[in-house]
């Protein structure tokens, strides 16, 4: 019989555990990259079955790369990363039936079809989503900002995160060190300047822990709306490396874009947008587990305050709201090129006004093994989920789809 198997973590876990009780599936924990590789290469396929608006879909280019077919949801990034019959298979999303329809799918590949389409999903990562490919577009994107880097010259590039809480890991931060990484390999001067969410979240018990964490949350909004102090850091830091461009990825919550204008001053300012924090206060288009654009149509943010899009409080939604309005005319200004991760986010940031000319797709990257493709009659009869177990992923659709398939 088939196996279900989630590697990952979230909120969602325990329920998820309690639902799936009886039935053929499987919960690993967190695991290191090598391990997750290697969980995809050896499993018949894996699933994204995810019901917001994903900018890339890492997990899909991963799995396709080390050549395991793809079952995910028509959302976001997701569909540029899978050609349908080819190297994977589209469903509706929150649609138990269509996902299980494209997992039987998966499944009941033939030896010979099966092993075509690992081929061709591997040739594709190939070509589309390797390292060397990736190193190539962002210097294509630093080269559009500043004559330094034409022609294969190589520049001093300064990259600038703010590092979410070690309790809650983010592939944003992956994102940032693998580019970091990749620019030093490729013999560019790299330095980095960040900022960690842990500083303002108290891991004491008692009263000492309590007054931490509400200090920490009003320090948190009020860097949200500019934190001039982190400005100035980051002044200091351009003059000490005097960088030839700099590249931000997440400035939430304390380097806030008050940076951007800073950095302005010293260098052309590249920016990838991860998420839809820019424009969305949740930071992900969604409210009530299903799609919701009412600020990104509207351009307003009294949606955002009306609802307590933001972990569900007004208080913690208001900086958020703040920050979208003040800073929604001055991203441009500040921003020479925005980096996104698909044709489907820059088409919803441009319906949100952003400026298309400015708008560069590049997506993330993954390490394709040279080993060779397990073929299909040695794979493990598995499917595997890896993420975050969380309700915007769809892991409560794929559990109905799996009973549904078992």
């Amino acid at each position: 019989m088939a196996k279900l198997v989630f590697i990952g973590d979230g909120e969602s876990r325990a329920e998820l555990e309690e639902l799936a009780r009886g039935a053929s599936i499987e919960f690993a924990r967190q695991k290191n990259h090598q391990d997750v590789l290697a969980a995809l290469r050896e499993a018949k396929g894996a699933v994204c079955p995810s019901v917001c608006w994903e900018t890339f879909g890492l997990t899909s280019v991963e799995s396709q790369g080390v050549g395991t077919p793809v079952a995910v949801s028509d959302l976001g990034g997701l569909l540029d990363t899978v050609v349908e019959g080819e190297t994977g298979f589209v469903f509706k999303h929150g649609d138990a039936d269509a996902c299980a329809a494209a997992i039987r799918k998966v499944l009941s590949l033939s030896p010979e079809k099966y092993d075509s389409m690992a081929a061709t999903a591997r040739r594709r990562v190939e070509e589309r989503y390797t390292e060397a490919v990736n190193f190539t577009q962002l210097r294509d994107v630093y080269a559009q900002v500043t004559d330094v880097f034409k022609d294969g010259g190589r520049g001093r590039v300064l990259l600038v995160h703010n590092y979410y809480g070690s309790s809650a890991p983010s592939g944003e931060n992956k994102v940032f060190e693998a580019e970091c990484e990749m620019l030093r390999k490729y013999g560019y001067e790299v330095d980095v300047w960040t900022r960690h969410s842990d500083e303002i979240r108290g891991t004491q018990n008692g009263a000492r822990g309590t007054v931490r964490r509400i200090f920490g949350m009003v320090k948190g909004a009020l860097c949200t709306l500019g934190n001039p102090f982190s400005a100035h850091a980051l002044v200091r830091k351009c003059r000490e490396f005097r960088p030839d461009v700099i590249h931000f990825h997440n400035t939430f919550p304390l380097v806030s874009p008050l940076c951007l204008k800073a950095a302005k001053r010293f260098a052309p300012v590249v920016m990838t947008l991860h998420n839809y924090r820019t424009v969305c206060a949740a930071g992900i288009p969604m409210r009530d587990g299903e799609v919701c654009t009412l600020c990104l149509d509207k351009m307003s943010v009294r949606d955002s305050l009306k609802y307590r899009c933001y972990r569900g409080g007004l208080a913690a939604t208001v900086p958020l709201a703040l920050n979208i309005w003040w800073y929604r005319k001055r991203w441009d200004k500040w921003v020479d090129r925005f980096i996104v991760l698909s044709e489907f986010q820059k088409r919803r940031m441009v319906e949100c006004g952003w400026c298309e000319d400015k708008l560069v797709v590049k997506g993330n990257f993954t390490t394709v093994d040279d080993v060779p493709i397990v073929p299909a009659q040695s794979r493990r009869d598995e499917i595997v989920y890896v993420g975050r177990l969380s309700k915007e992923k769809g892991v409560f659709v794929l559990l109905d789809a799996w009973k549904k398939v078992a």
